[in-house]
Parts: C-alpha cells; sequence; structure tokens
C-alpha cells in the first residue's frame, strides 16, 4: 500500500473569509494514482486545493480584511 502526506486547502461549511490549510499523513493512494480523502474529513468543509506534501499557508484570502478591521478604532 502506497501513502502520501497532503495539505487540503479547504473553507468551513458555514460562511468564512479566510481558507484553512491542513496537513494529512499517510493517506492511502488508490489504484488513479490520487489520494483517498476519507468521507469523514470531508464532512463540512468545501475543499479548494489538495497539495502534495506539506505546505505552509502564508498569505491568504481574508488575511488583509481581517487586519483592516482590527485596525479600525
Amino acid at each position: 500500500m502506497t501513502t502520501q502526506t497532503i495539505t487540503v486547502l479547504y473553507y468551513p461549511a458555514e460562511l468564512a473569509i479566510k481558507p484553512i490549510a491542513e496537513v494529512l499523513y499517510n493517506l492511502e493512494v488508490g489504484v488513479n494514482g490520487r489520494v483517498i480523502i476519507p468521507m469523514e474529513y470531508k464532512v463540512d468543509k468545501i475543499i479548494v486545493a489538495v497539495f502534495k506534501g506539506e505546505v505552509e499557508m502564508l498569505n491568504a484570502l481574508g488575511d488583509r480584511v481581517a487586519s483592516e478591521f482590527n485596525d479600525v478604532a
């Protein structure tokens, strides 16, 4: 069995501005070469992208919006 580490970029199912990146380890790779993400993980998520390996998200849509609201007095 081949396994793969991936990073999943997703939005929570409820309204959210900022995406979340989460690393998943040792996921099984199917015969077609695609990683099999467990159905229970997908619940309440809108998956935007899947990256091979560990990816650190440095900046995302919503980061500046949140900081601009914090700067308003």
